[in-house]
């Protein structure tokens, strides 16, 4: 399987965990839509882990979005 960011191929057990396409630290939705599904890994653990950890923080406080994060509570 390949990642859609690094473009590394890796095995299966590498693509577990649900990449969100609008991050949790905006809020948590009912069915929120995942790129990692059964049927469509897409993002390795180590490339949703990155982004996790270094970009949604930065959206999450640095933007519009997360200054209307802020205004309501989220």
């Amino acid at each position: 399987m390949k990642c859609i960011y690094c473009l590394e191929n890796k095995p299966e057990e590498s693509f577990t965990k649900a990449e969100h396409v609008i991050p949790q630290s905006f809020g948590l939705f009912q069915d929120n839509f995942t790129l990692n599904q059964p049927h469509n890994k897409t993002v390795c653990n180590d490339c949703n882990q990155y982004f996790g950890d270094n970009l949604e923080i930065a959206l999450a406080r640095d933007t519009v979005e997360g200054l209307s994060r802020y205004e309501h509570g989220i």
